[in-house]
């Protein structure tokens, strides 16, 4: 039996923990969940294997089992976590001078303990209930008697320091300042930069928190970077956590991180602060195997990484998504279902408090529960006992036939960005993943999501493939030369012809100084501003000196626009310049 020890956790500002789970077998033939009981129901209180061993218990004690069901650490802890890097912490009540108080140890598989430290004394704390701890790096968090309600042992039983969250990254927080845990002295980072509490750094950021009387929450997050500069990504009030207890990721599936906005609506940015996943939800979850779920009117439902809503909401409660599986509940019943939302054959089988197990009440009155993703192995419970089984999920693999843009041509002006939206076909392929690329960086650039950045003038392809069966969609981008004639003067309505070989004559409201008149500053260009070589502009003489005839030797093209362009040099006969450069658009169909 495989599994580990996965669930959902609320703490702080309702921060979620997400965990994914193991990988099962597909099949192209059926689609079916094949549950089975392995270590009948027999513990008052389980939770899940890990490393091979599971902690149980029975009579009011805990030890340990492995996948055969056989007790290798016998009962007689009165607490005991998951195992985790080779090690695992259980806990012993010991009176203290008529006070029971809760005593700690770290135990390896062969049950050799050590105690944790605290001061050279073994360490003692309240009786708190601790969901499950486990090591991270060397590192394990305990309840204590301390600010922050918890106290971080190394894995030697070492008291390191007092911290709400384990140290990521080389980088411990410690409320408004971090600590170097690779330093030999205790130095203050970051103690000058105004935040009030700090997370876990993850992927070279943190969540740090401020507090300003002049927001519209009195206070706000945003993200702290290794470096001690600050996001430029938007203030945010919430956020949602992927494994929690340890590598801490706020940005997930394609870099993307669910924020709560100032308004109390949750949407999804990027790492440049981009919004990806508009703020219009009650609540948005992490992002995992493509999609998060998403609360509206109070029912969940799932939003894919291009913002498609791919179930409507309509649970009263679910998990991630993990290999195309997720599980929900719908009152006091619960069904794993897959990609598409249809239930998956055999998994009603599975008892409702498999996945969902009542823990507490929120501020609301609602019952809060604990959820579980759907795992190879899960804790099942008949007649109050509990016991485990393994799930087989056979999965239907549906091949992707292609894929399609929603744009084939866009202009873009240099510096703008555009959206293109994927279609893939059919609508419930299994792998709808699909990386992006852009014939020319420097014309124009594509990102995870599709947004295309115009960077200099020029003609580009963007090309998205899908990951199963290389099947591509693209889409040309034109990045026009700026306008240099923007401010000019528009000078009367767009004219057409149909001789590619007509003069054209400007009559202007003056007469006009036949000197300053050359092919510098009278002349004709194209869409794309080139000026036109075989055009002569010369004064009318014939008309009082006031119109412009501009001599044409060569040949205009049919179906194209041109602009008659005059500079504000040109002057009258008695020394008056233009006041503006004009400009009248023409086309020759």
């Amino acid at each position: 039996m495989k599994g580990s020890f996965r669930r959902f956790l609320t703490m702080l500002l309702a921060v979620v923990l997400v965990m994914s789970s193991s990988p099962f077998n597909a099949s192209a033939e059926s689609a079916e969940m094949i549950y089975k009981e392995v270590i009948a129901p027999q513990y008052d209180d389980a939770r899940y294997f890990s490393e091979g061993l599971a902690p149980v218990k029975k009579n009011g004690k805990w030890g340990y089992i492995n996948e055969a069901g056989e007790v290798v650490i016998d009962f007689q802890y009165d607490g005991a976590h998951s195992f985790s890097e080779g090690k695992a912490l259980v806990e012993k009540l010991e009176d203290m001078d008529g006070y029971f108080m809760r005593c700690y140890h770290i135990i390896t598989p062969d049950n050799k303990s050590t105690p944790l430290g605290f001061d050279q004394r073994e360490y003692c704390g309240f009786d708190v209930e601790f969901h499950n701890s486990t090591f991270y790096n060397g590192y394990i968090i305990v309840p204590a008697d301390t600010p922050t309600g918890r106290f971080v042992f190394n894995q030697y039983g070492q008291a390191f320091d007092d911290s709400a969250y384990l140290p990521t990254e080389g980088l411990l927080g410690k409320g408004n300042h971090y600590t170097d845990l690779d330093d030999d002295q205790y130095v203050v980072l970051y103690g000058d930069l105004g935040f009030v509490n700090t997370a876990p750094f993850n992927q070279g950021m943190a969540p740090v928190l401020f507090e300003d009387s002049n927001d519209k929450k009195g206070y706000y997050y945003t993200f702290l970077n290794k470096d001690g500069t600050f996001w430029s990504g938007p203030k945010f009030y919430n956020y949602y956590v992927y494994d929690i207890y340890k590598s801490y990721q706020v940005f997930n599936d394609n870099a993307l991180a669910s924020l709560m906005n100032a308004d109390g609506k949750w949407g999804a940015v990027n790492k440049a602060g981009e919004t990806i996943i508009p703020f219009q939800y009650e609540a948005l979850k992490a992002f995992t195997d493509g999609v998060a779920a998403f609360s509206k009117n109070g029912k969940w439902g799932f939003v894919d990484i291009h913002g498609n809503e791919v179930l409507k909401p309509q649970f009263d409660d679910t998990s991630g998504f993990a290999n195309g599986l997720a599980v929900v509940r719908e009152g006091n019943t619960a069904r794993v279902i897959d990609r598409k939302g249809n239930t998956v054959k055999g998994s009603e089988k599975i008892p409702k408090e498999s996945y969902f197990t009542e823990d507490g009440y929120e501020e609301n009155g609602e019952v809060r529960n604990v959820v579980t993703n759907v795992e190879e192995s899960i804790i099942i419970k008949e007649n109050g006992k509990y016991g485990f089984a393994e799930l087989d999920y056979q999965e239907k693999v549906v091949n992707v036939t292609g894929v399609s843009l929603n744009e084939e041509n866009v202009t873009l002006e240099k510096g703008q960005e555009s959206r293109l939206m994927p279609t893939i076909s059919p609508m419930d392929a299994t792998n709808k993943n699909v990386t992006w690329s852009s014939s020319n960086d420097k014309v124009a650039t594509v990102n995870n999501y599709g947004v295309v950045t115009a960077k200099s003038p020029g003609t580009v392809i963007i090309t998205v493939t899908t990951e199963d069966g290389a099947h591509i969609a693209t889409t040309n981008v034109t990045v026009p030369k700026p306008n240099p004639y923007e401010n000019y003067q528009t000078w009367g309505d767009a004219l057409t012809n149909s001789s590619a070989q007509h003069n054209w004559t400007i009559k202007l409201s003056m007469p006009v100084d036949a000197k300053t008149v050359n092919n510098s500053n009278v002349y004709i260009v194209d869409k794309d501003y080139n000026k036109l070589n075989f055009i002569q502009p010369k004064i009318d003489t014939k008309a009082a000196a006031d119109s412009i005839i501009l001599t044409n030797n060569g040949s205009f093209n049919i179906g194209e626009d041109y602009w008659i362009i005059i500079e504000d040099s040109v002057k009258s006969v008695d020394g008056k310049k233009l006041g503006k450069g004009l400009k009248a658009k023409f086309s020759i169909k």
